[in-house]
């Protein structure tokens, strides 16, 4: 799964999840040109999100590195399924020697479809050209490199009310097919939890809380030790959502938080980093 095909995309993985993604990419593409006309009920755009963010780790190192995403997200029904399509335009801003590097990130997408209180999950996530030749290591983040699928579930904070909790959440686990020019070894798994809630203040300002965990357990391409890295990150955040038009709203977000991190046959975690998360997003419901 690792090999590079001989097509005319450099670092093509010859596999079946990316001949899938493919065929799904060129599917939900077509949701963005169809979908907002009138009539077209297999193909239903119900979110699109214009946002830009920054997410800055700060260590010991002499300066902090800066993640900057200008992201486009597509919220949407496909012929009764649920589906998210996001395509982000990565800045990386490093505090090393290495010069700043812009390229689009991972493709991200996924399906559902509700049972009851719960929305099972299934998607992919597929690299978008970064790190492709022999020099990917010197060059600065973009992302891991790997081909992952991706599944989870969410549970809407109307469920969770009737139980007592005023909250909503969303989980989706990932694990890496792929291993060509990729940061981590195939197998490794990543992670994300979000628990959120919020409430009206006033009729146009909506406001809340998040807790988002992020996990992570891999071993590194290019580890000598081979030795397993497990790090997860706490980020609690406050975020709001201002309504500018009928059916558009800004919003902002602002999060802080510590990262652990244990190496395989360590007894104990260390305090890696803080990360800081904030963003302003525009939102608009077809």
């Amino acid at each position: 799964m690792d090999t590079l095909s001989d097509s005319s995309i450099p670092g093509t993985p010859q596999c079946p999840a990316y001949q899938f993604v493919i065929l799904s990419l060129s599917f939900l593409l077509l949701i963005n040109s169809t979908a907002f006309s009138e009539g077209k009920k297999p193909l239903k755009a119900n979110l699109l999100i214009y946002s830009a963010g920054s997410w800055m780790v700060f260590s010991d190192k002499p300066a902090p590195y800066a993640f900057n995403k200008f992201t486009r997200t597509l919220y949407g029904q496909i012929f009764g399924l649920s589906g998210m399509a996001k395509i982000p335009l990565d800045l990386t801003i490093p505090n090393t020697s290495t010069a700043p590097r812009m390229w689009f990130g991972d493709f991200d997408f996924y399906v559902g479809k509700r049972f009851g209180w719960i929305e099972p999950r299934i998607g992919l996530e597929l690299p978008l050209g970064y790190a492709i030749d022999d020099d990917w290591k010197k060059k600065a983040w973009i992302g891991t490199n790997n081909v992952r699928l991706q599944t989870g579930f969410s549970i809407s904070r109307t469920h969770f009310e009737t139980i007592g909790l005023p909250f909503g959440a969303e989980a989706m686990m990932s694990v890496a097919l792929t291993e060509k020019n990729a940061h981590y070894e195939r197998g490794t798994i990543n992670g994300s939890l979000y628990l959120k809630t919020s409430r009206n203040f006033l009729k146009k300002l909506n406001g809340g809380l998040e807790l988002a965990v992020y996990g992570k357990s891999g071993i590194p391409t290019w580890s000598r030790t081979r030795k397993r890295e497990n790090g997860i990150t706490l980020l609690p955040a406050l975020f709001g959502s201002f309504r500018t038009a009928k059916k558009m709203f800004i919003g902002v977000k602002f999060g802080f938080g510590p990262s652990f991190g244990v190496y395989q046959n360590s007894e104990q975690s260390e305090h890696r980093s803080n990360s800081m998360d904030c963003g302003i997003s525009i939102q608009y419901y077809p």
